[in-house]
This record gives C-alpha cells, structure tokens and sequence, in this order.
C-alpha cells in the first residue's frame, strides 16, 4: 500500500526545485528553493589566489529562533570540506549564503545552491556535485521529517565520478542499512542534478543570444 507523507509527497518524491539567477554588485547570484527551504547564494569572484572563503547567514524570517555562531561556523566548515575537492587551487573566491528559509535538507539546499552559483560564475570546477538529505524512510527530508526517530543523512555525489563526496549521519545506522541507503540517494541525487543541469542549460543558451 503506497504511503504518504504529512506533505503528501511518497516516500522517494523529491520537493518542488525552483531557480532564479541574477546579479548582485555585479556578482553572480542564485536563488535556490526547495520546497520551503530556500537559499540565496552570492559569489564574488573568481579572482587570482588560493582562497576560498564561506559566510553563512540566516535572515529573520529563516527561523524563529537565533542561530548560534558555532552552528554558522559548523556550515561553513561543512562547505569549505565539500567545495575545497571540487574548486581547482588556484582561484579566490567568497561565497556569502544567505538562507532566506528553512524547512529541512539545509545543508543539500546550500550545496546545490552553491554549486549552480559557481557553475553560472564561471568558476573552473573538477566535477559536478549534488546533494540529498535522506533518512531510511523518506527523501529529500523536511524539517520535521529530520526530527523523526530515523537518522538524517546528507550526501554529496560527484556526478561524473558516479562517487560520493561527502557523507554525514545525524545518528548511528549500520553498514547494511548505509549501503541501501546510499543507493537510494544515488538515485535521488542523480534526478536533482538533472534538474539543475537543464536550469544550467537554459543559462547558457540565454548568454549565447
């Protein structure tokens, strides 16, 4: 019997992805919403150098409770890890995120963001990455989704490699639980990227004309 979640989504059913881009000072932007997690990321660059700075920011309306300078360290971290494999040593970049509203798979939401901000900067990549946030028994998790007895996991895949980057658990799961998992999220990773990759395509179609 298919099984419906508290918003109406199946257990595998990825939220709705909406894009914008633009320019900001003359910097790249992307505006990144998925479901009603929703993140704005800048990048001011590429420039000649080898470093690769993150600022994350949570507006006033992103949640009602004030978010703690370890936790915006905690991101930063997470995406200095993730993007430091994927961005070739010789650029200079700061990327500021500001996420405009959270409603689970945070940490997915930044990465895409970002990812697509880079690409639509011009930014030399070594390959294609996307993000999901999963647990044993949905996809793409919302807020209270991840609250639930399940443990959050939230991947990062390299597209070309077909490999995944980054894994983190939010709890204990075993290795034959993790496997199936990662499976899953192989799937789910690879059909968000193919969304992101036919947005990518229309910009640049636009630029050539």
């Amino acid at each position: 019997m298919l099984e419906f979640r508290e918003d109406g989504r199946t257990e595998e059913q990825i939220r709705r992805i909406e894009i914008e881009h633009g320019k900001l000072n003359n910097n790249g932007y992307i505006m990144y919403r998925q479901g009603n997690s929703c993140v704005r990321a800048v990048c001011n660059g590429p420039r000649e150098g080898n470093r690769i700075l993150f600022h994350v920011r949570f507006s006033k309306t992103a949640r009602q409770e004030p978010i703690s300078e370890k936790r915006l360290y905690d991101y930063e971290d997470v995406l200095q890890k993730i993007f430091s494999e994927i961005i070739l040593a010789e650029n200079q970049l700061d990327i500021d995120i500001d996420v405009i509203q959270e409603d689970g798979s945070l940490v997915s939401a930044m990465v895409n963001c970002i990812y697509m901000c880079l690409c639509y900067s011009s930014v030399p990549l070594l390959d294609s990455i996307c993000s999901v946030t999963l647990s044993e028994n949905f996809v793409d998790l919302s807020s209270s989704e991840e609250g639930g007895r399940n443990a959050a996991v939230v991947l990062v895949y390299l597209i070309n490699k077909k490999q995944f980057l980054y894994v983190r658990s939010a709890g204990r799961i075993s290795k034959d639980r993790l496997e199936k998992l990662l499976e899953r999220g192989t799937v789910a990773t690879e059909e968000i990227f193919s969304t992101l990759k036919t947005y990518l395509l229309n910009i640049s179609a636009i630029k050539k004309d």
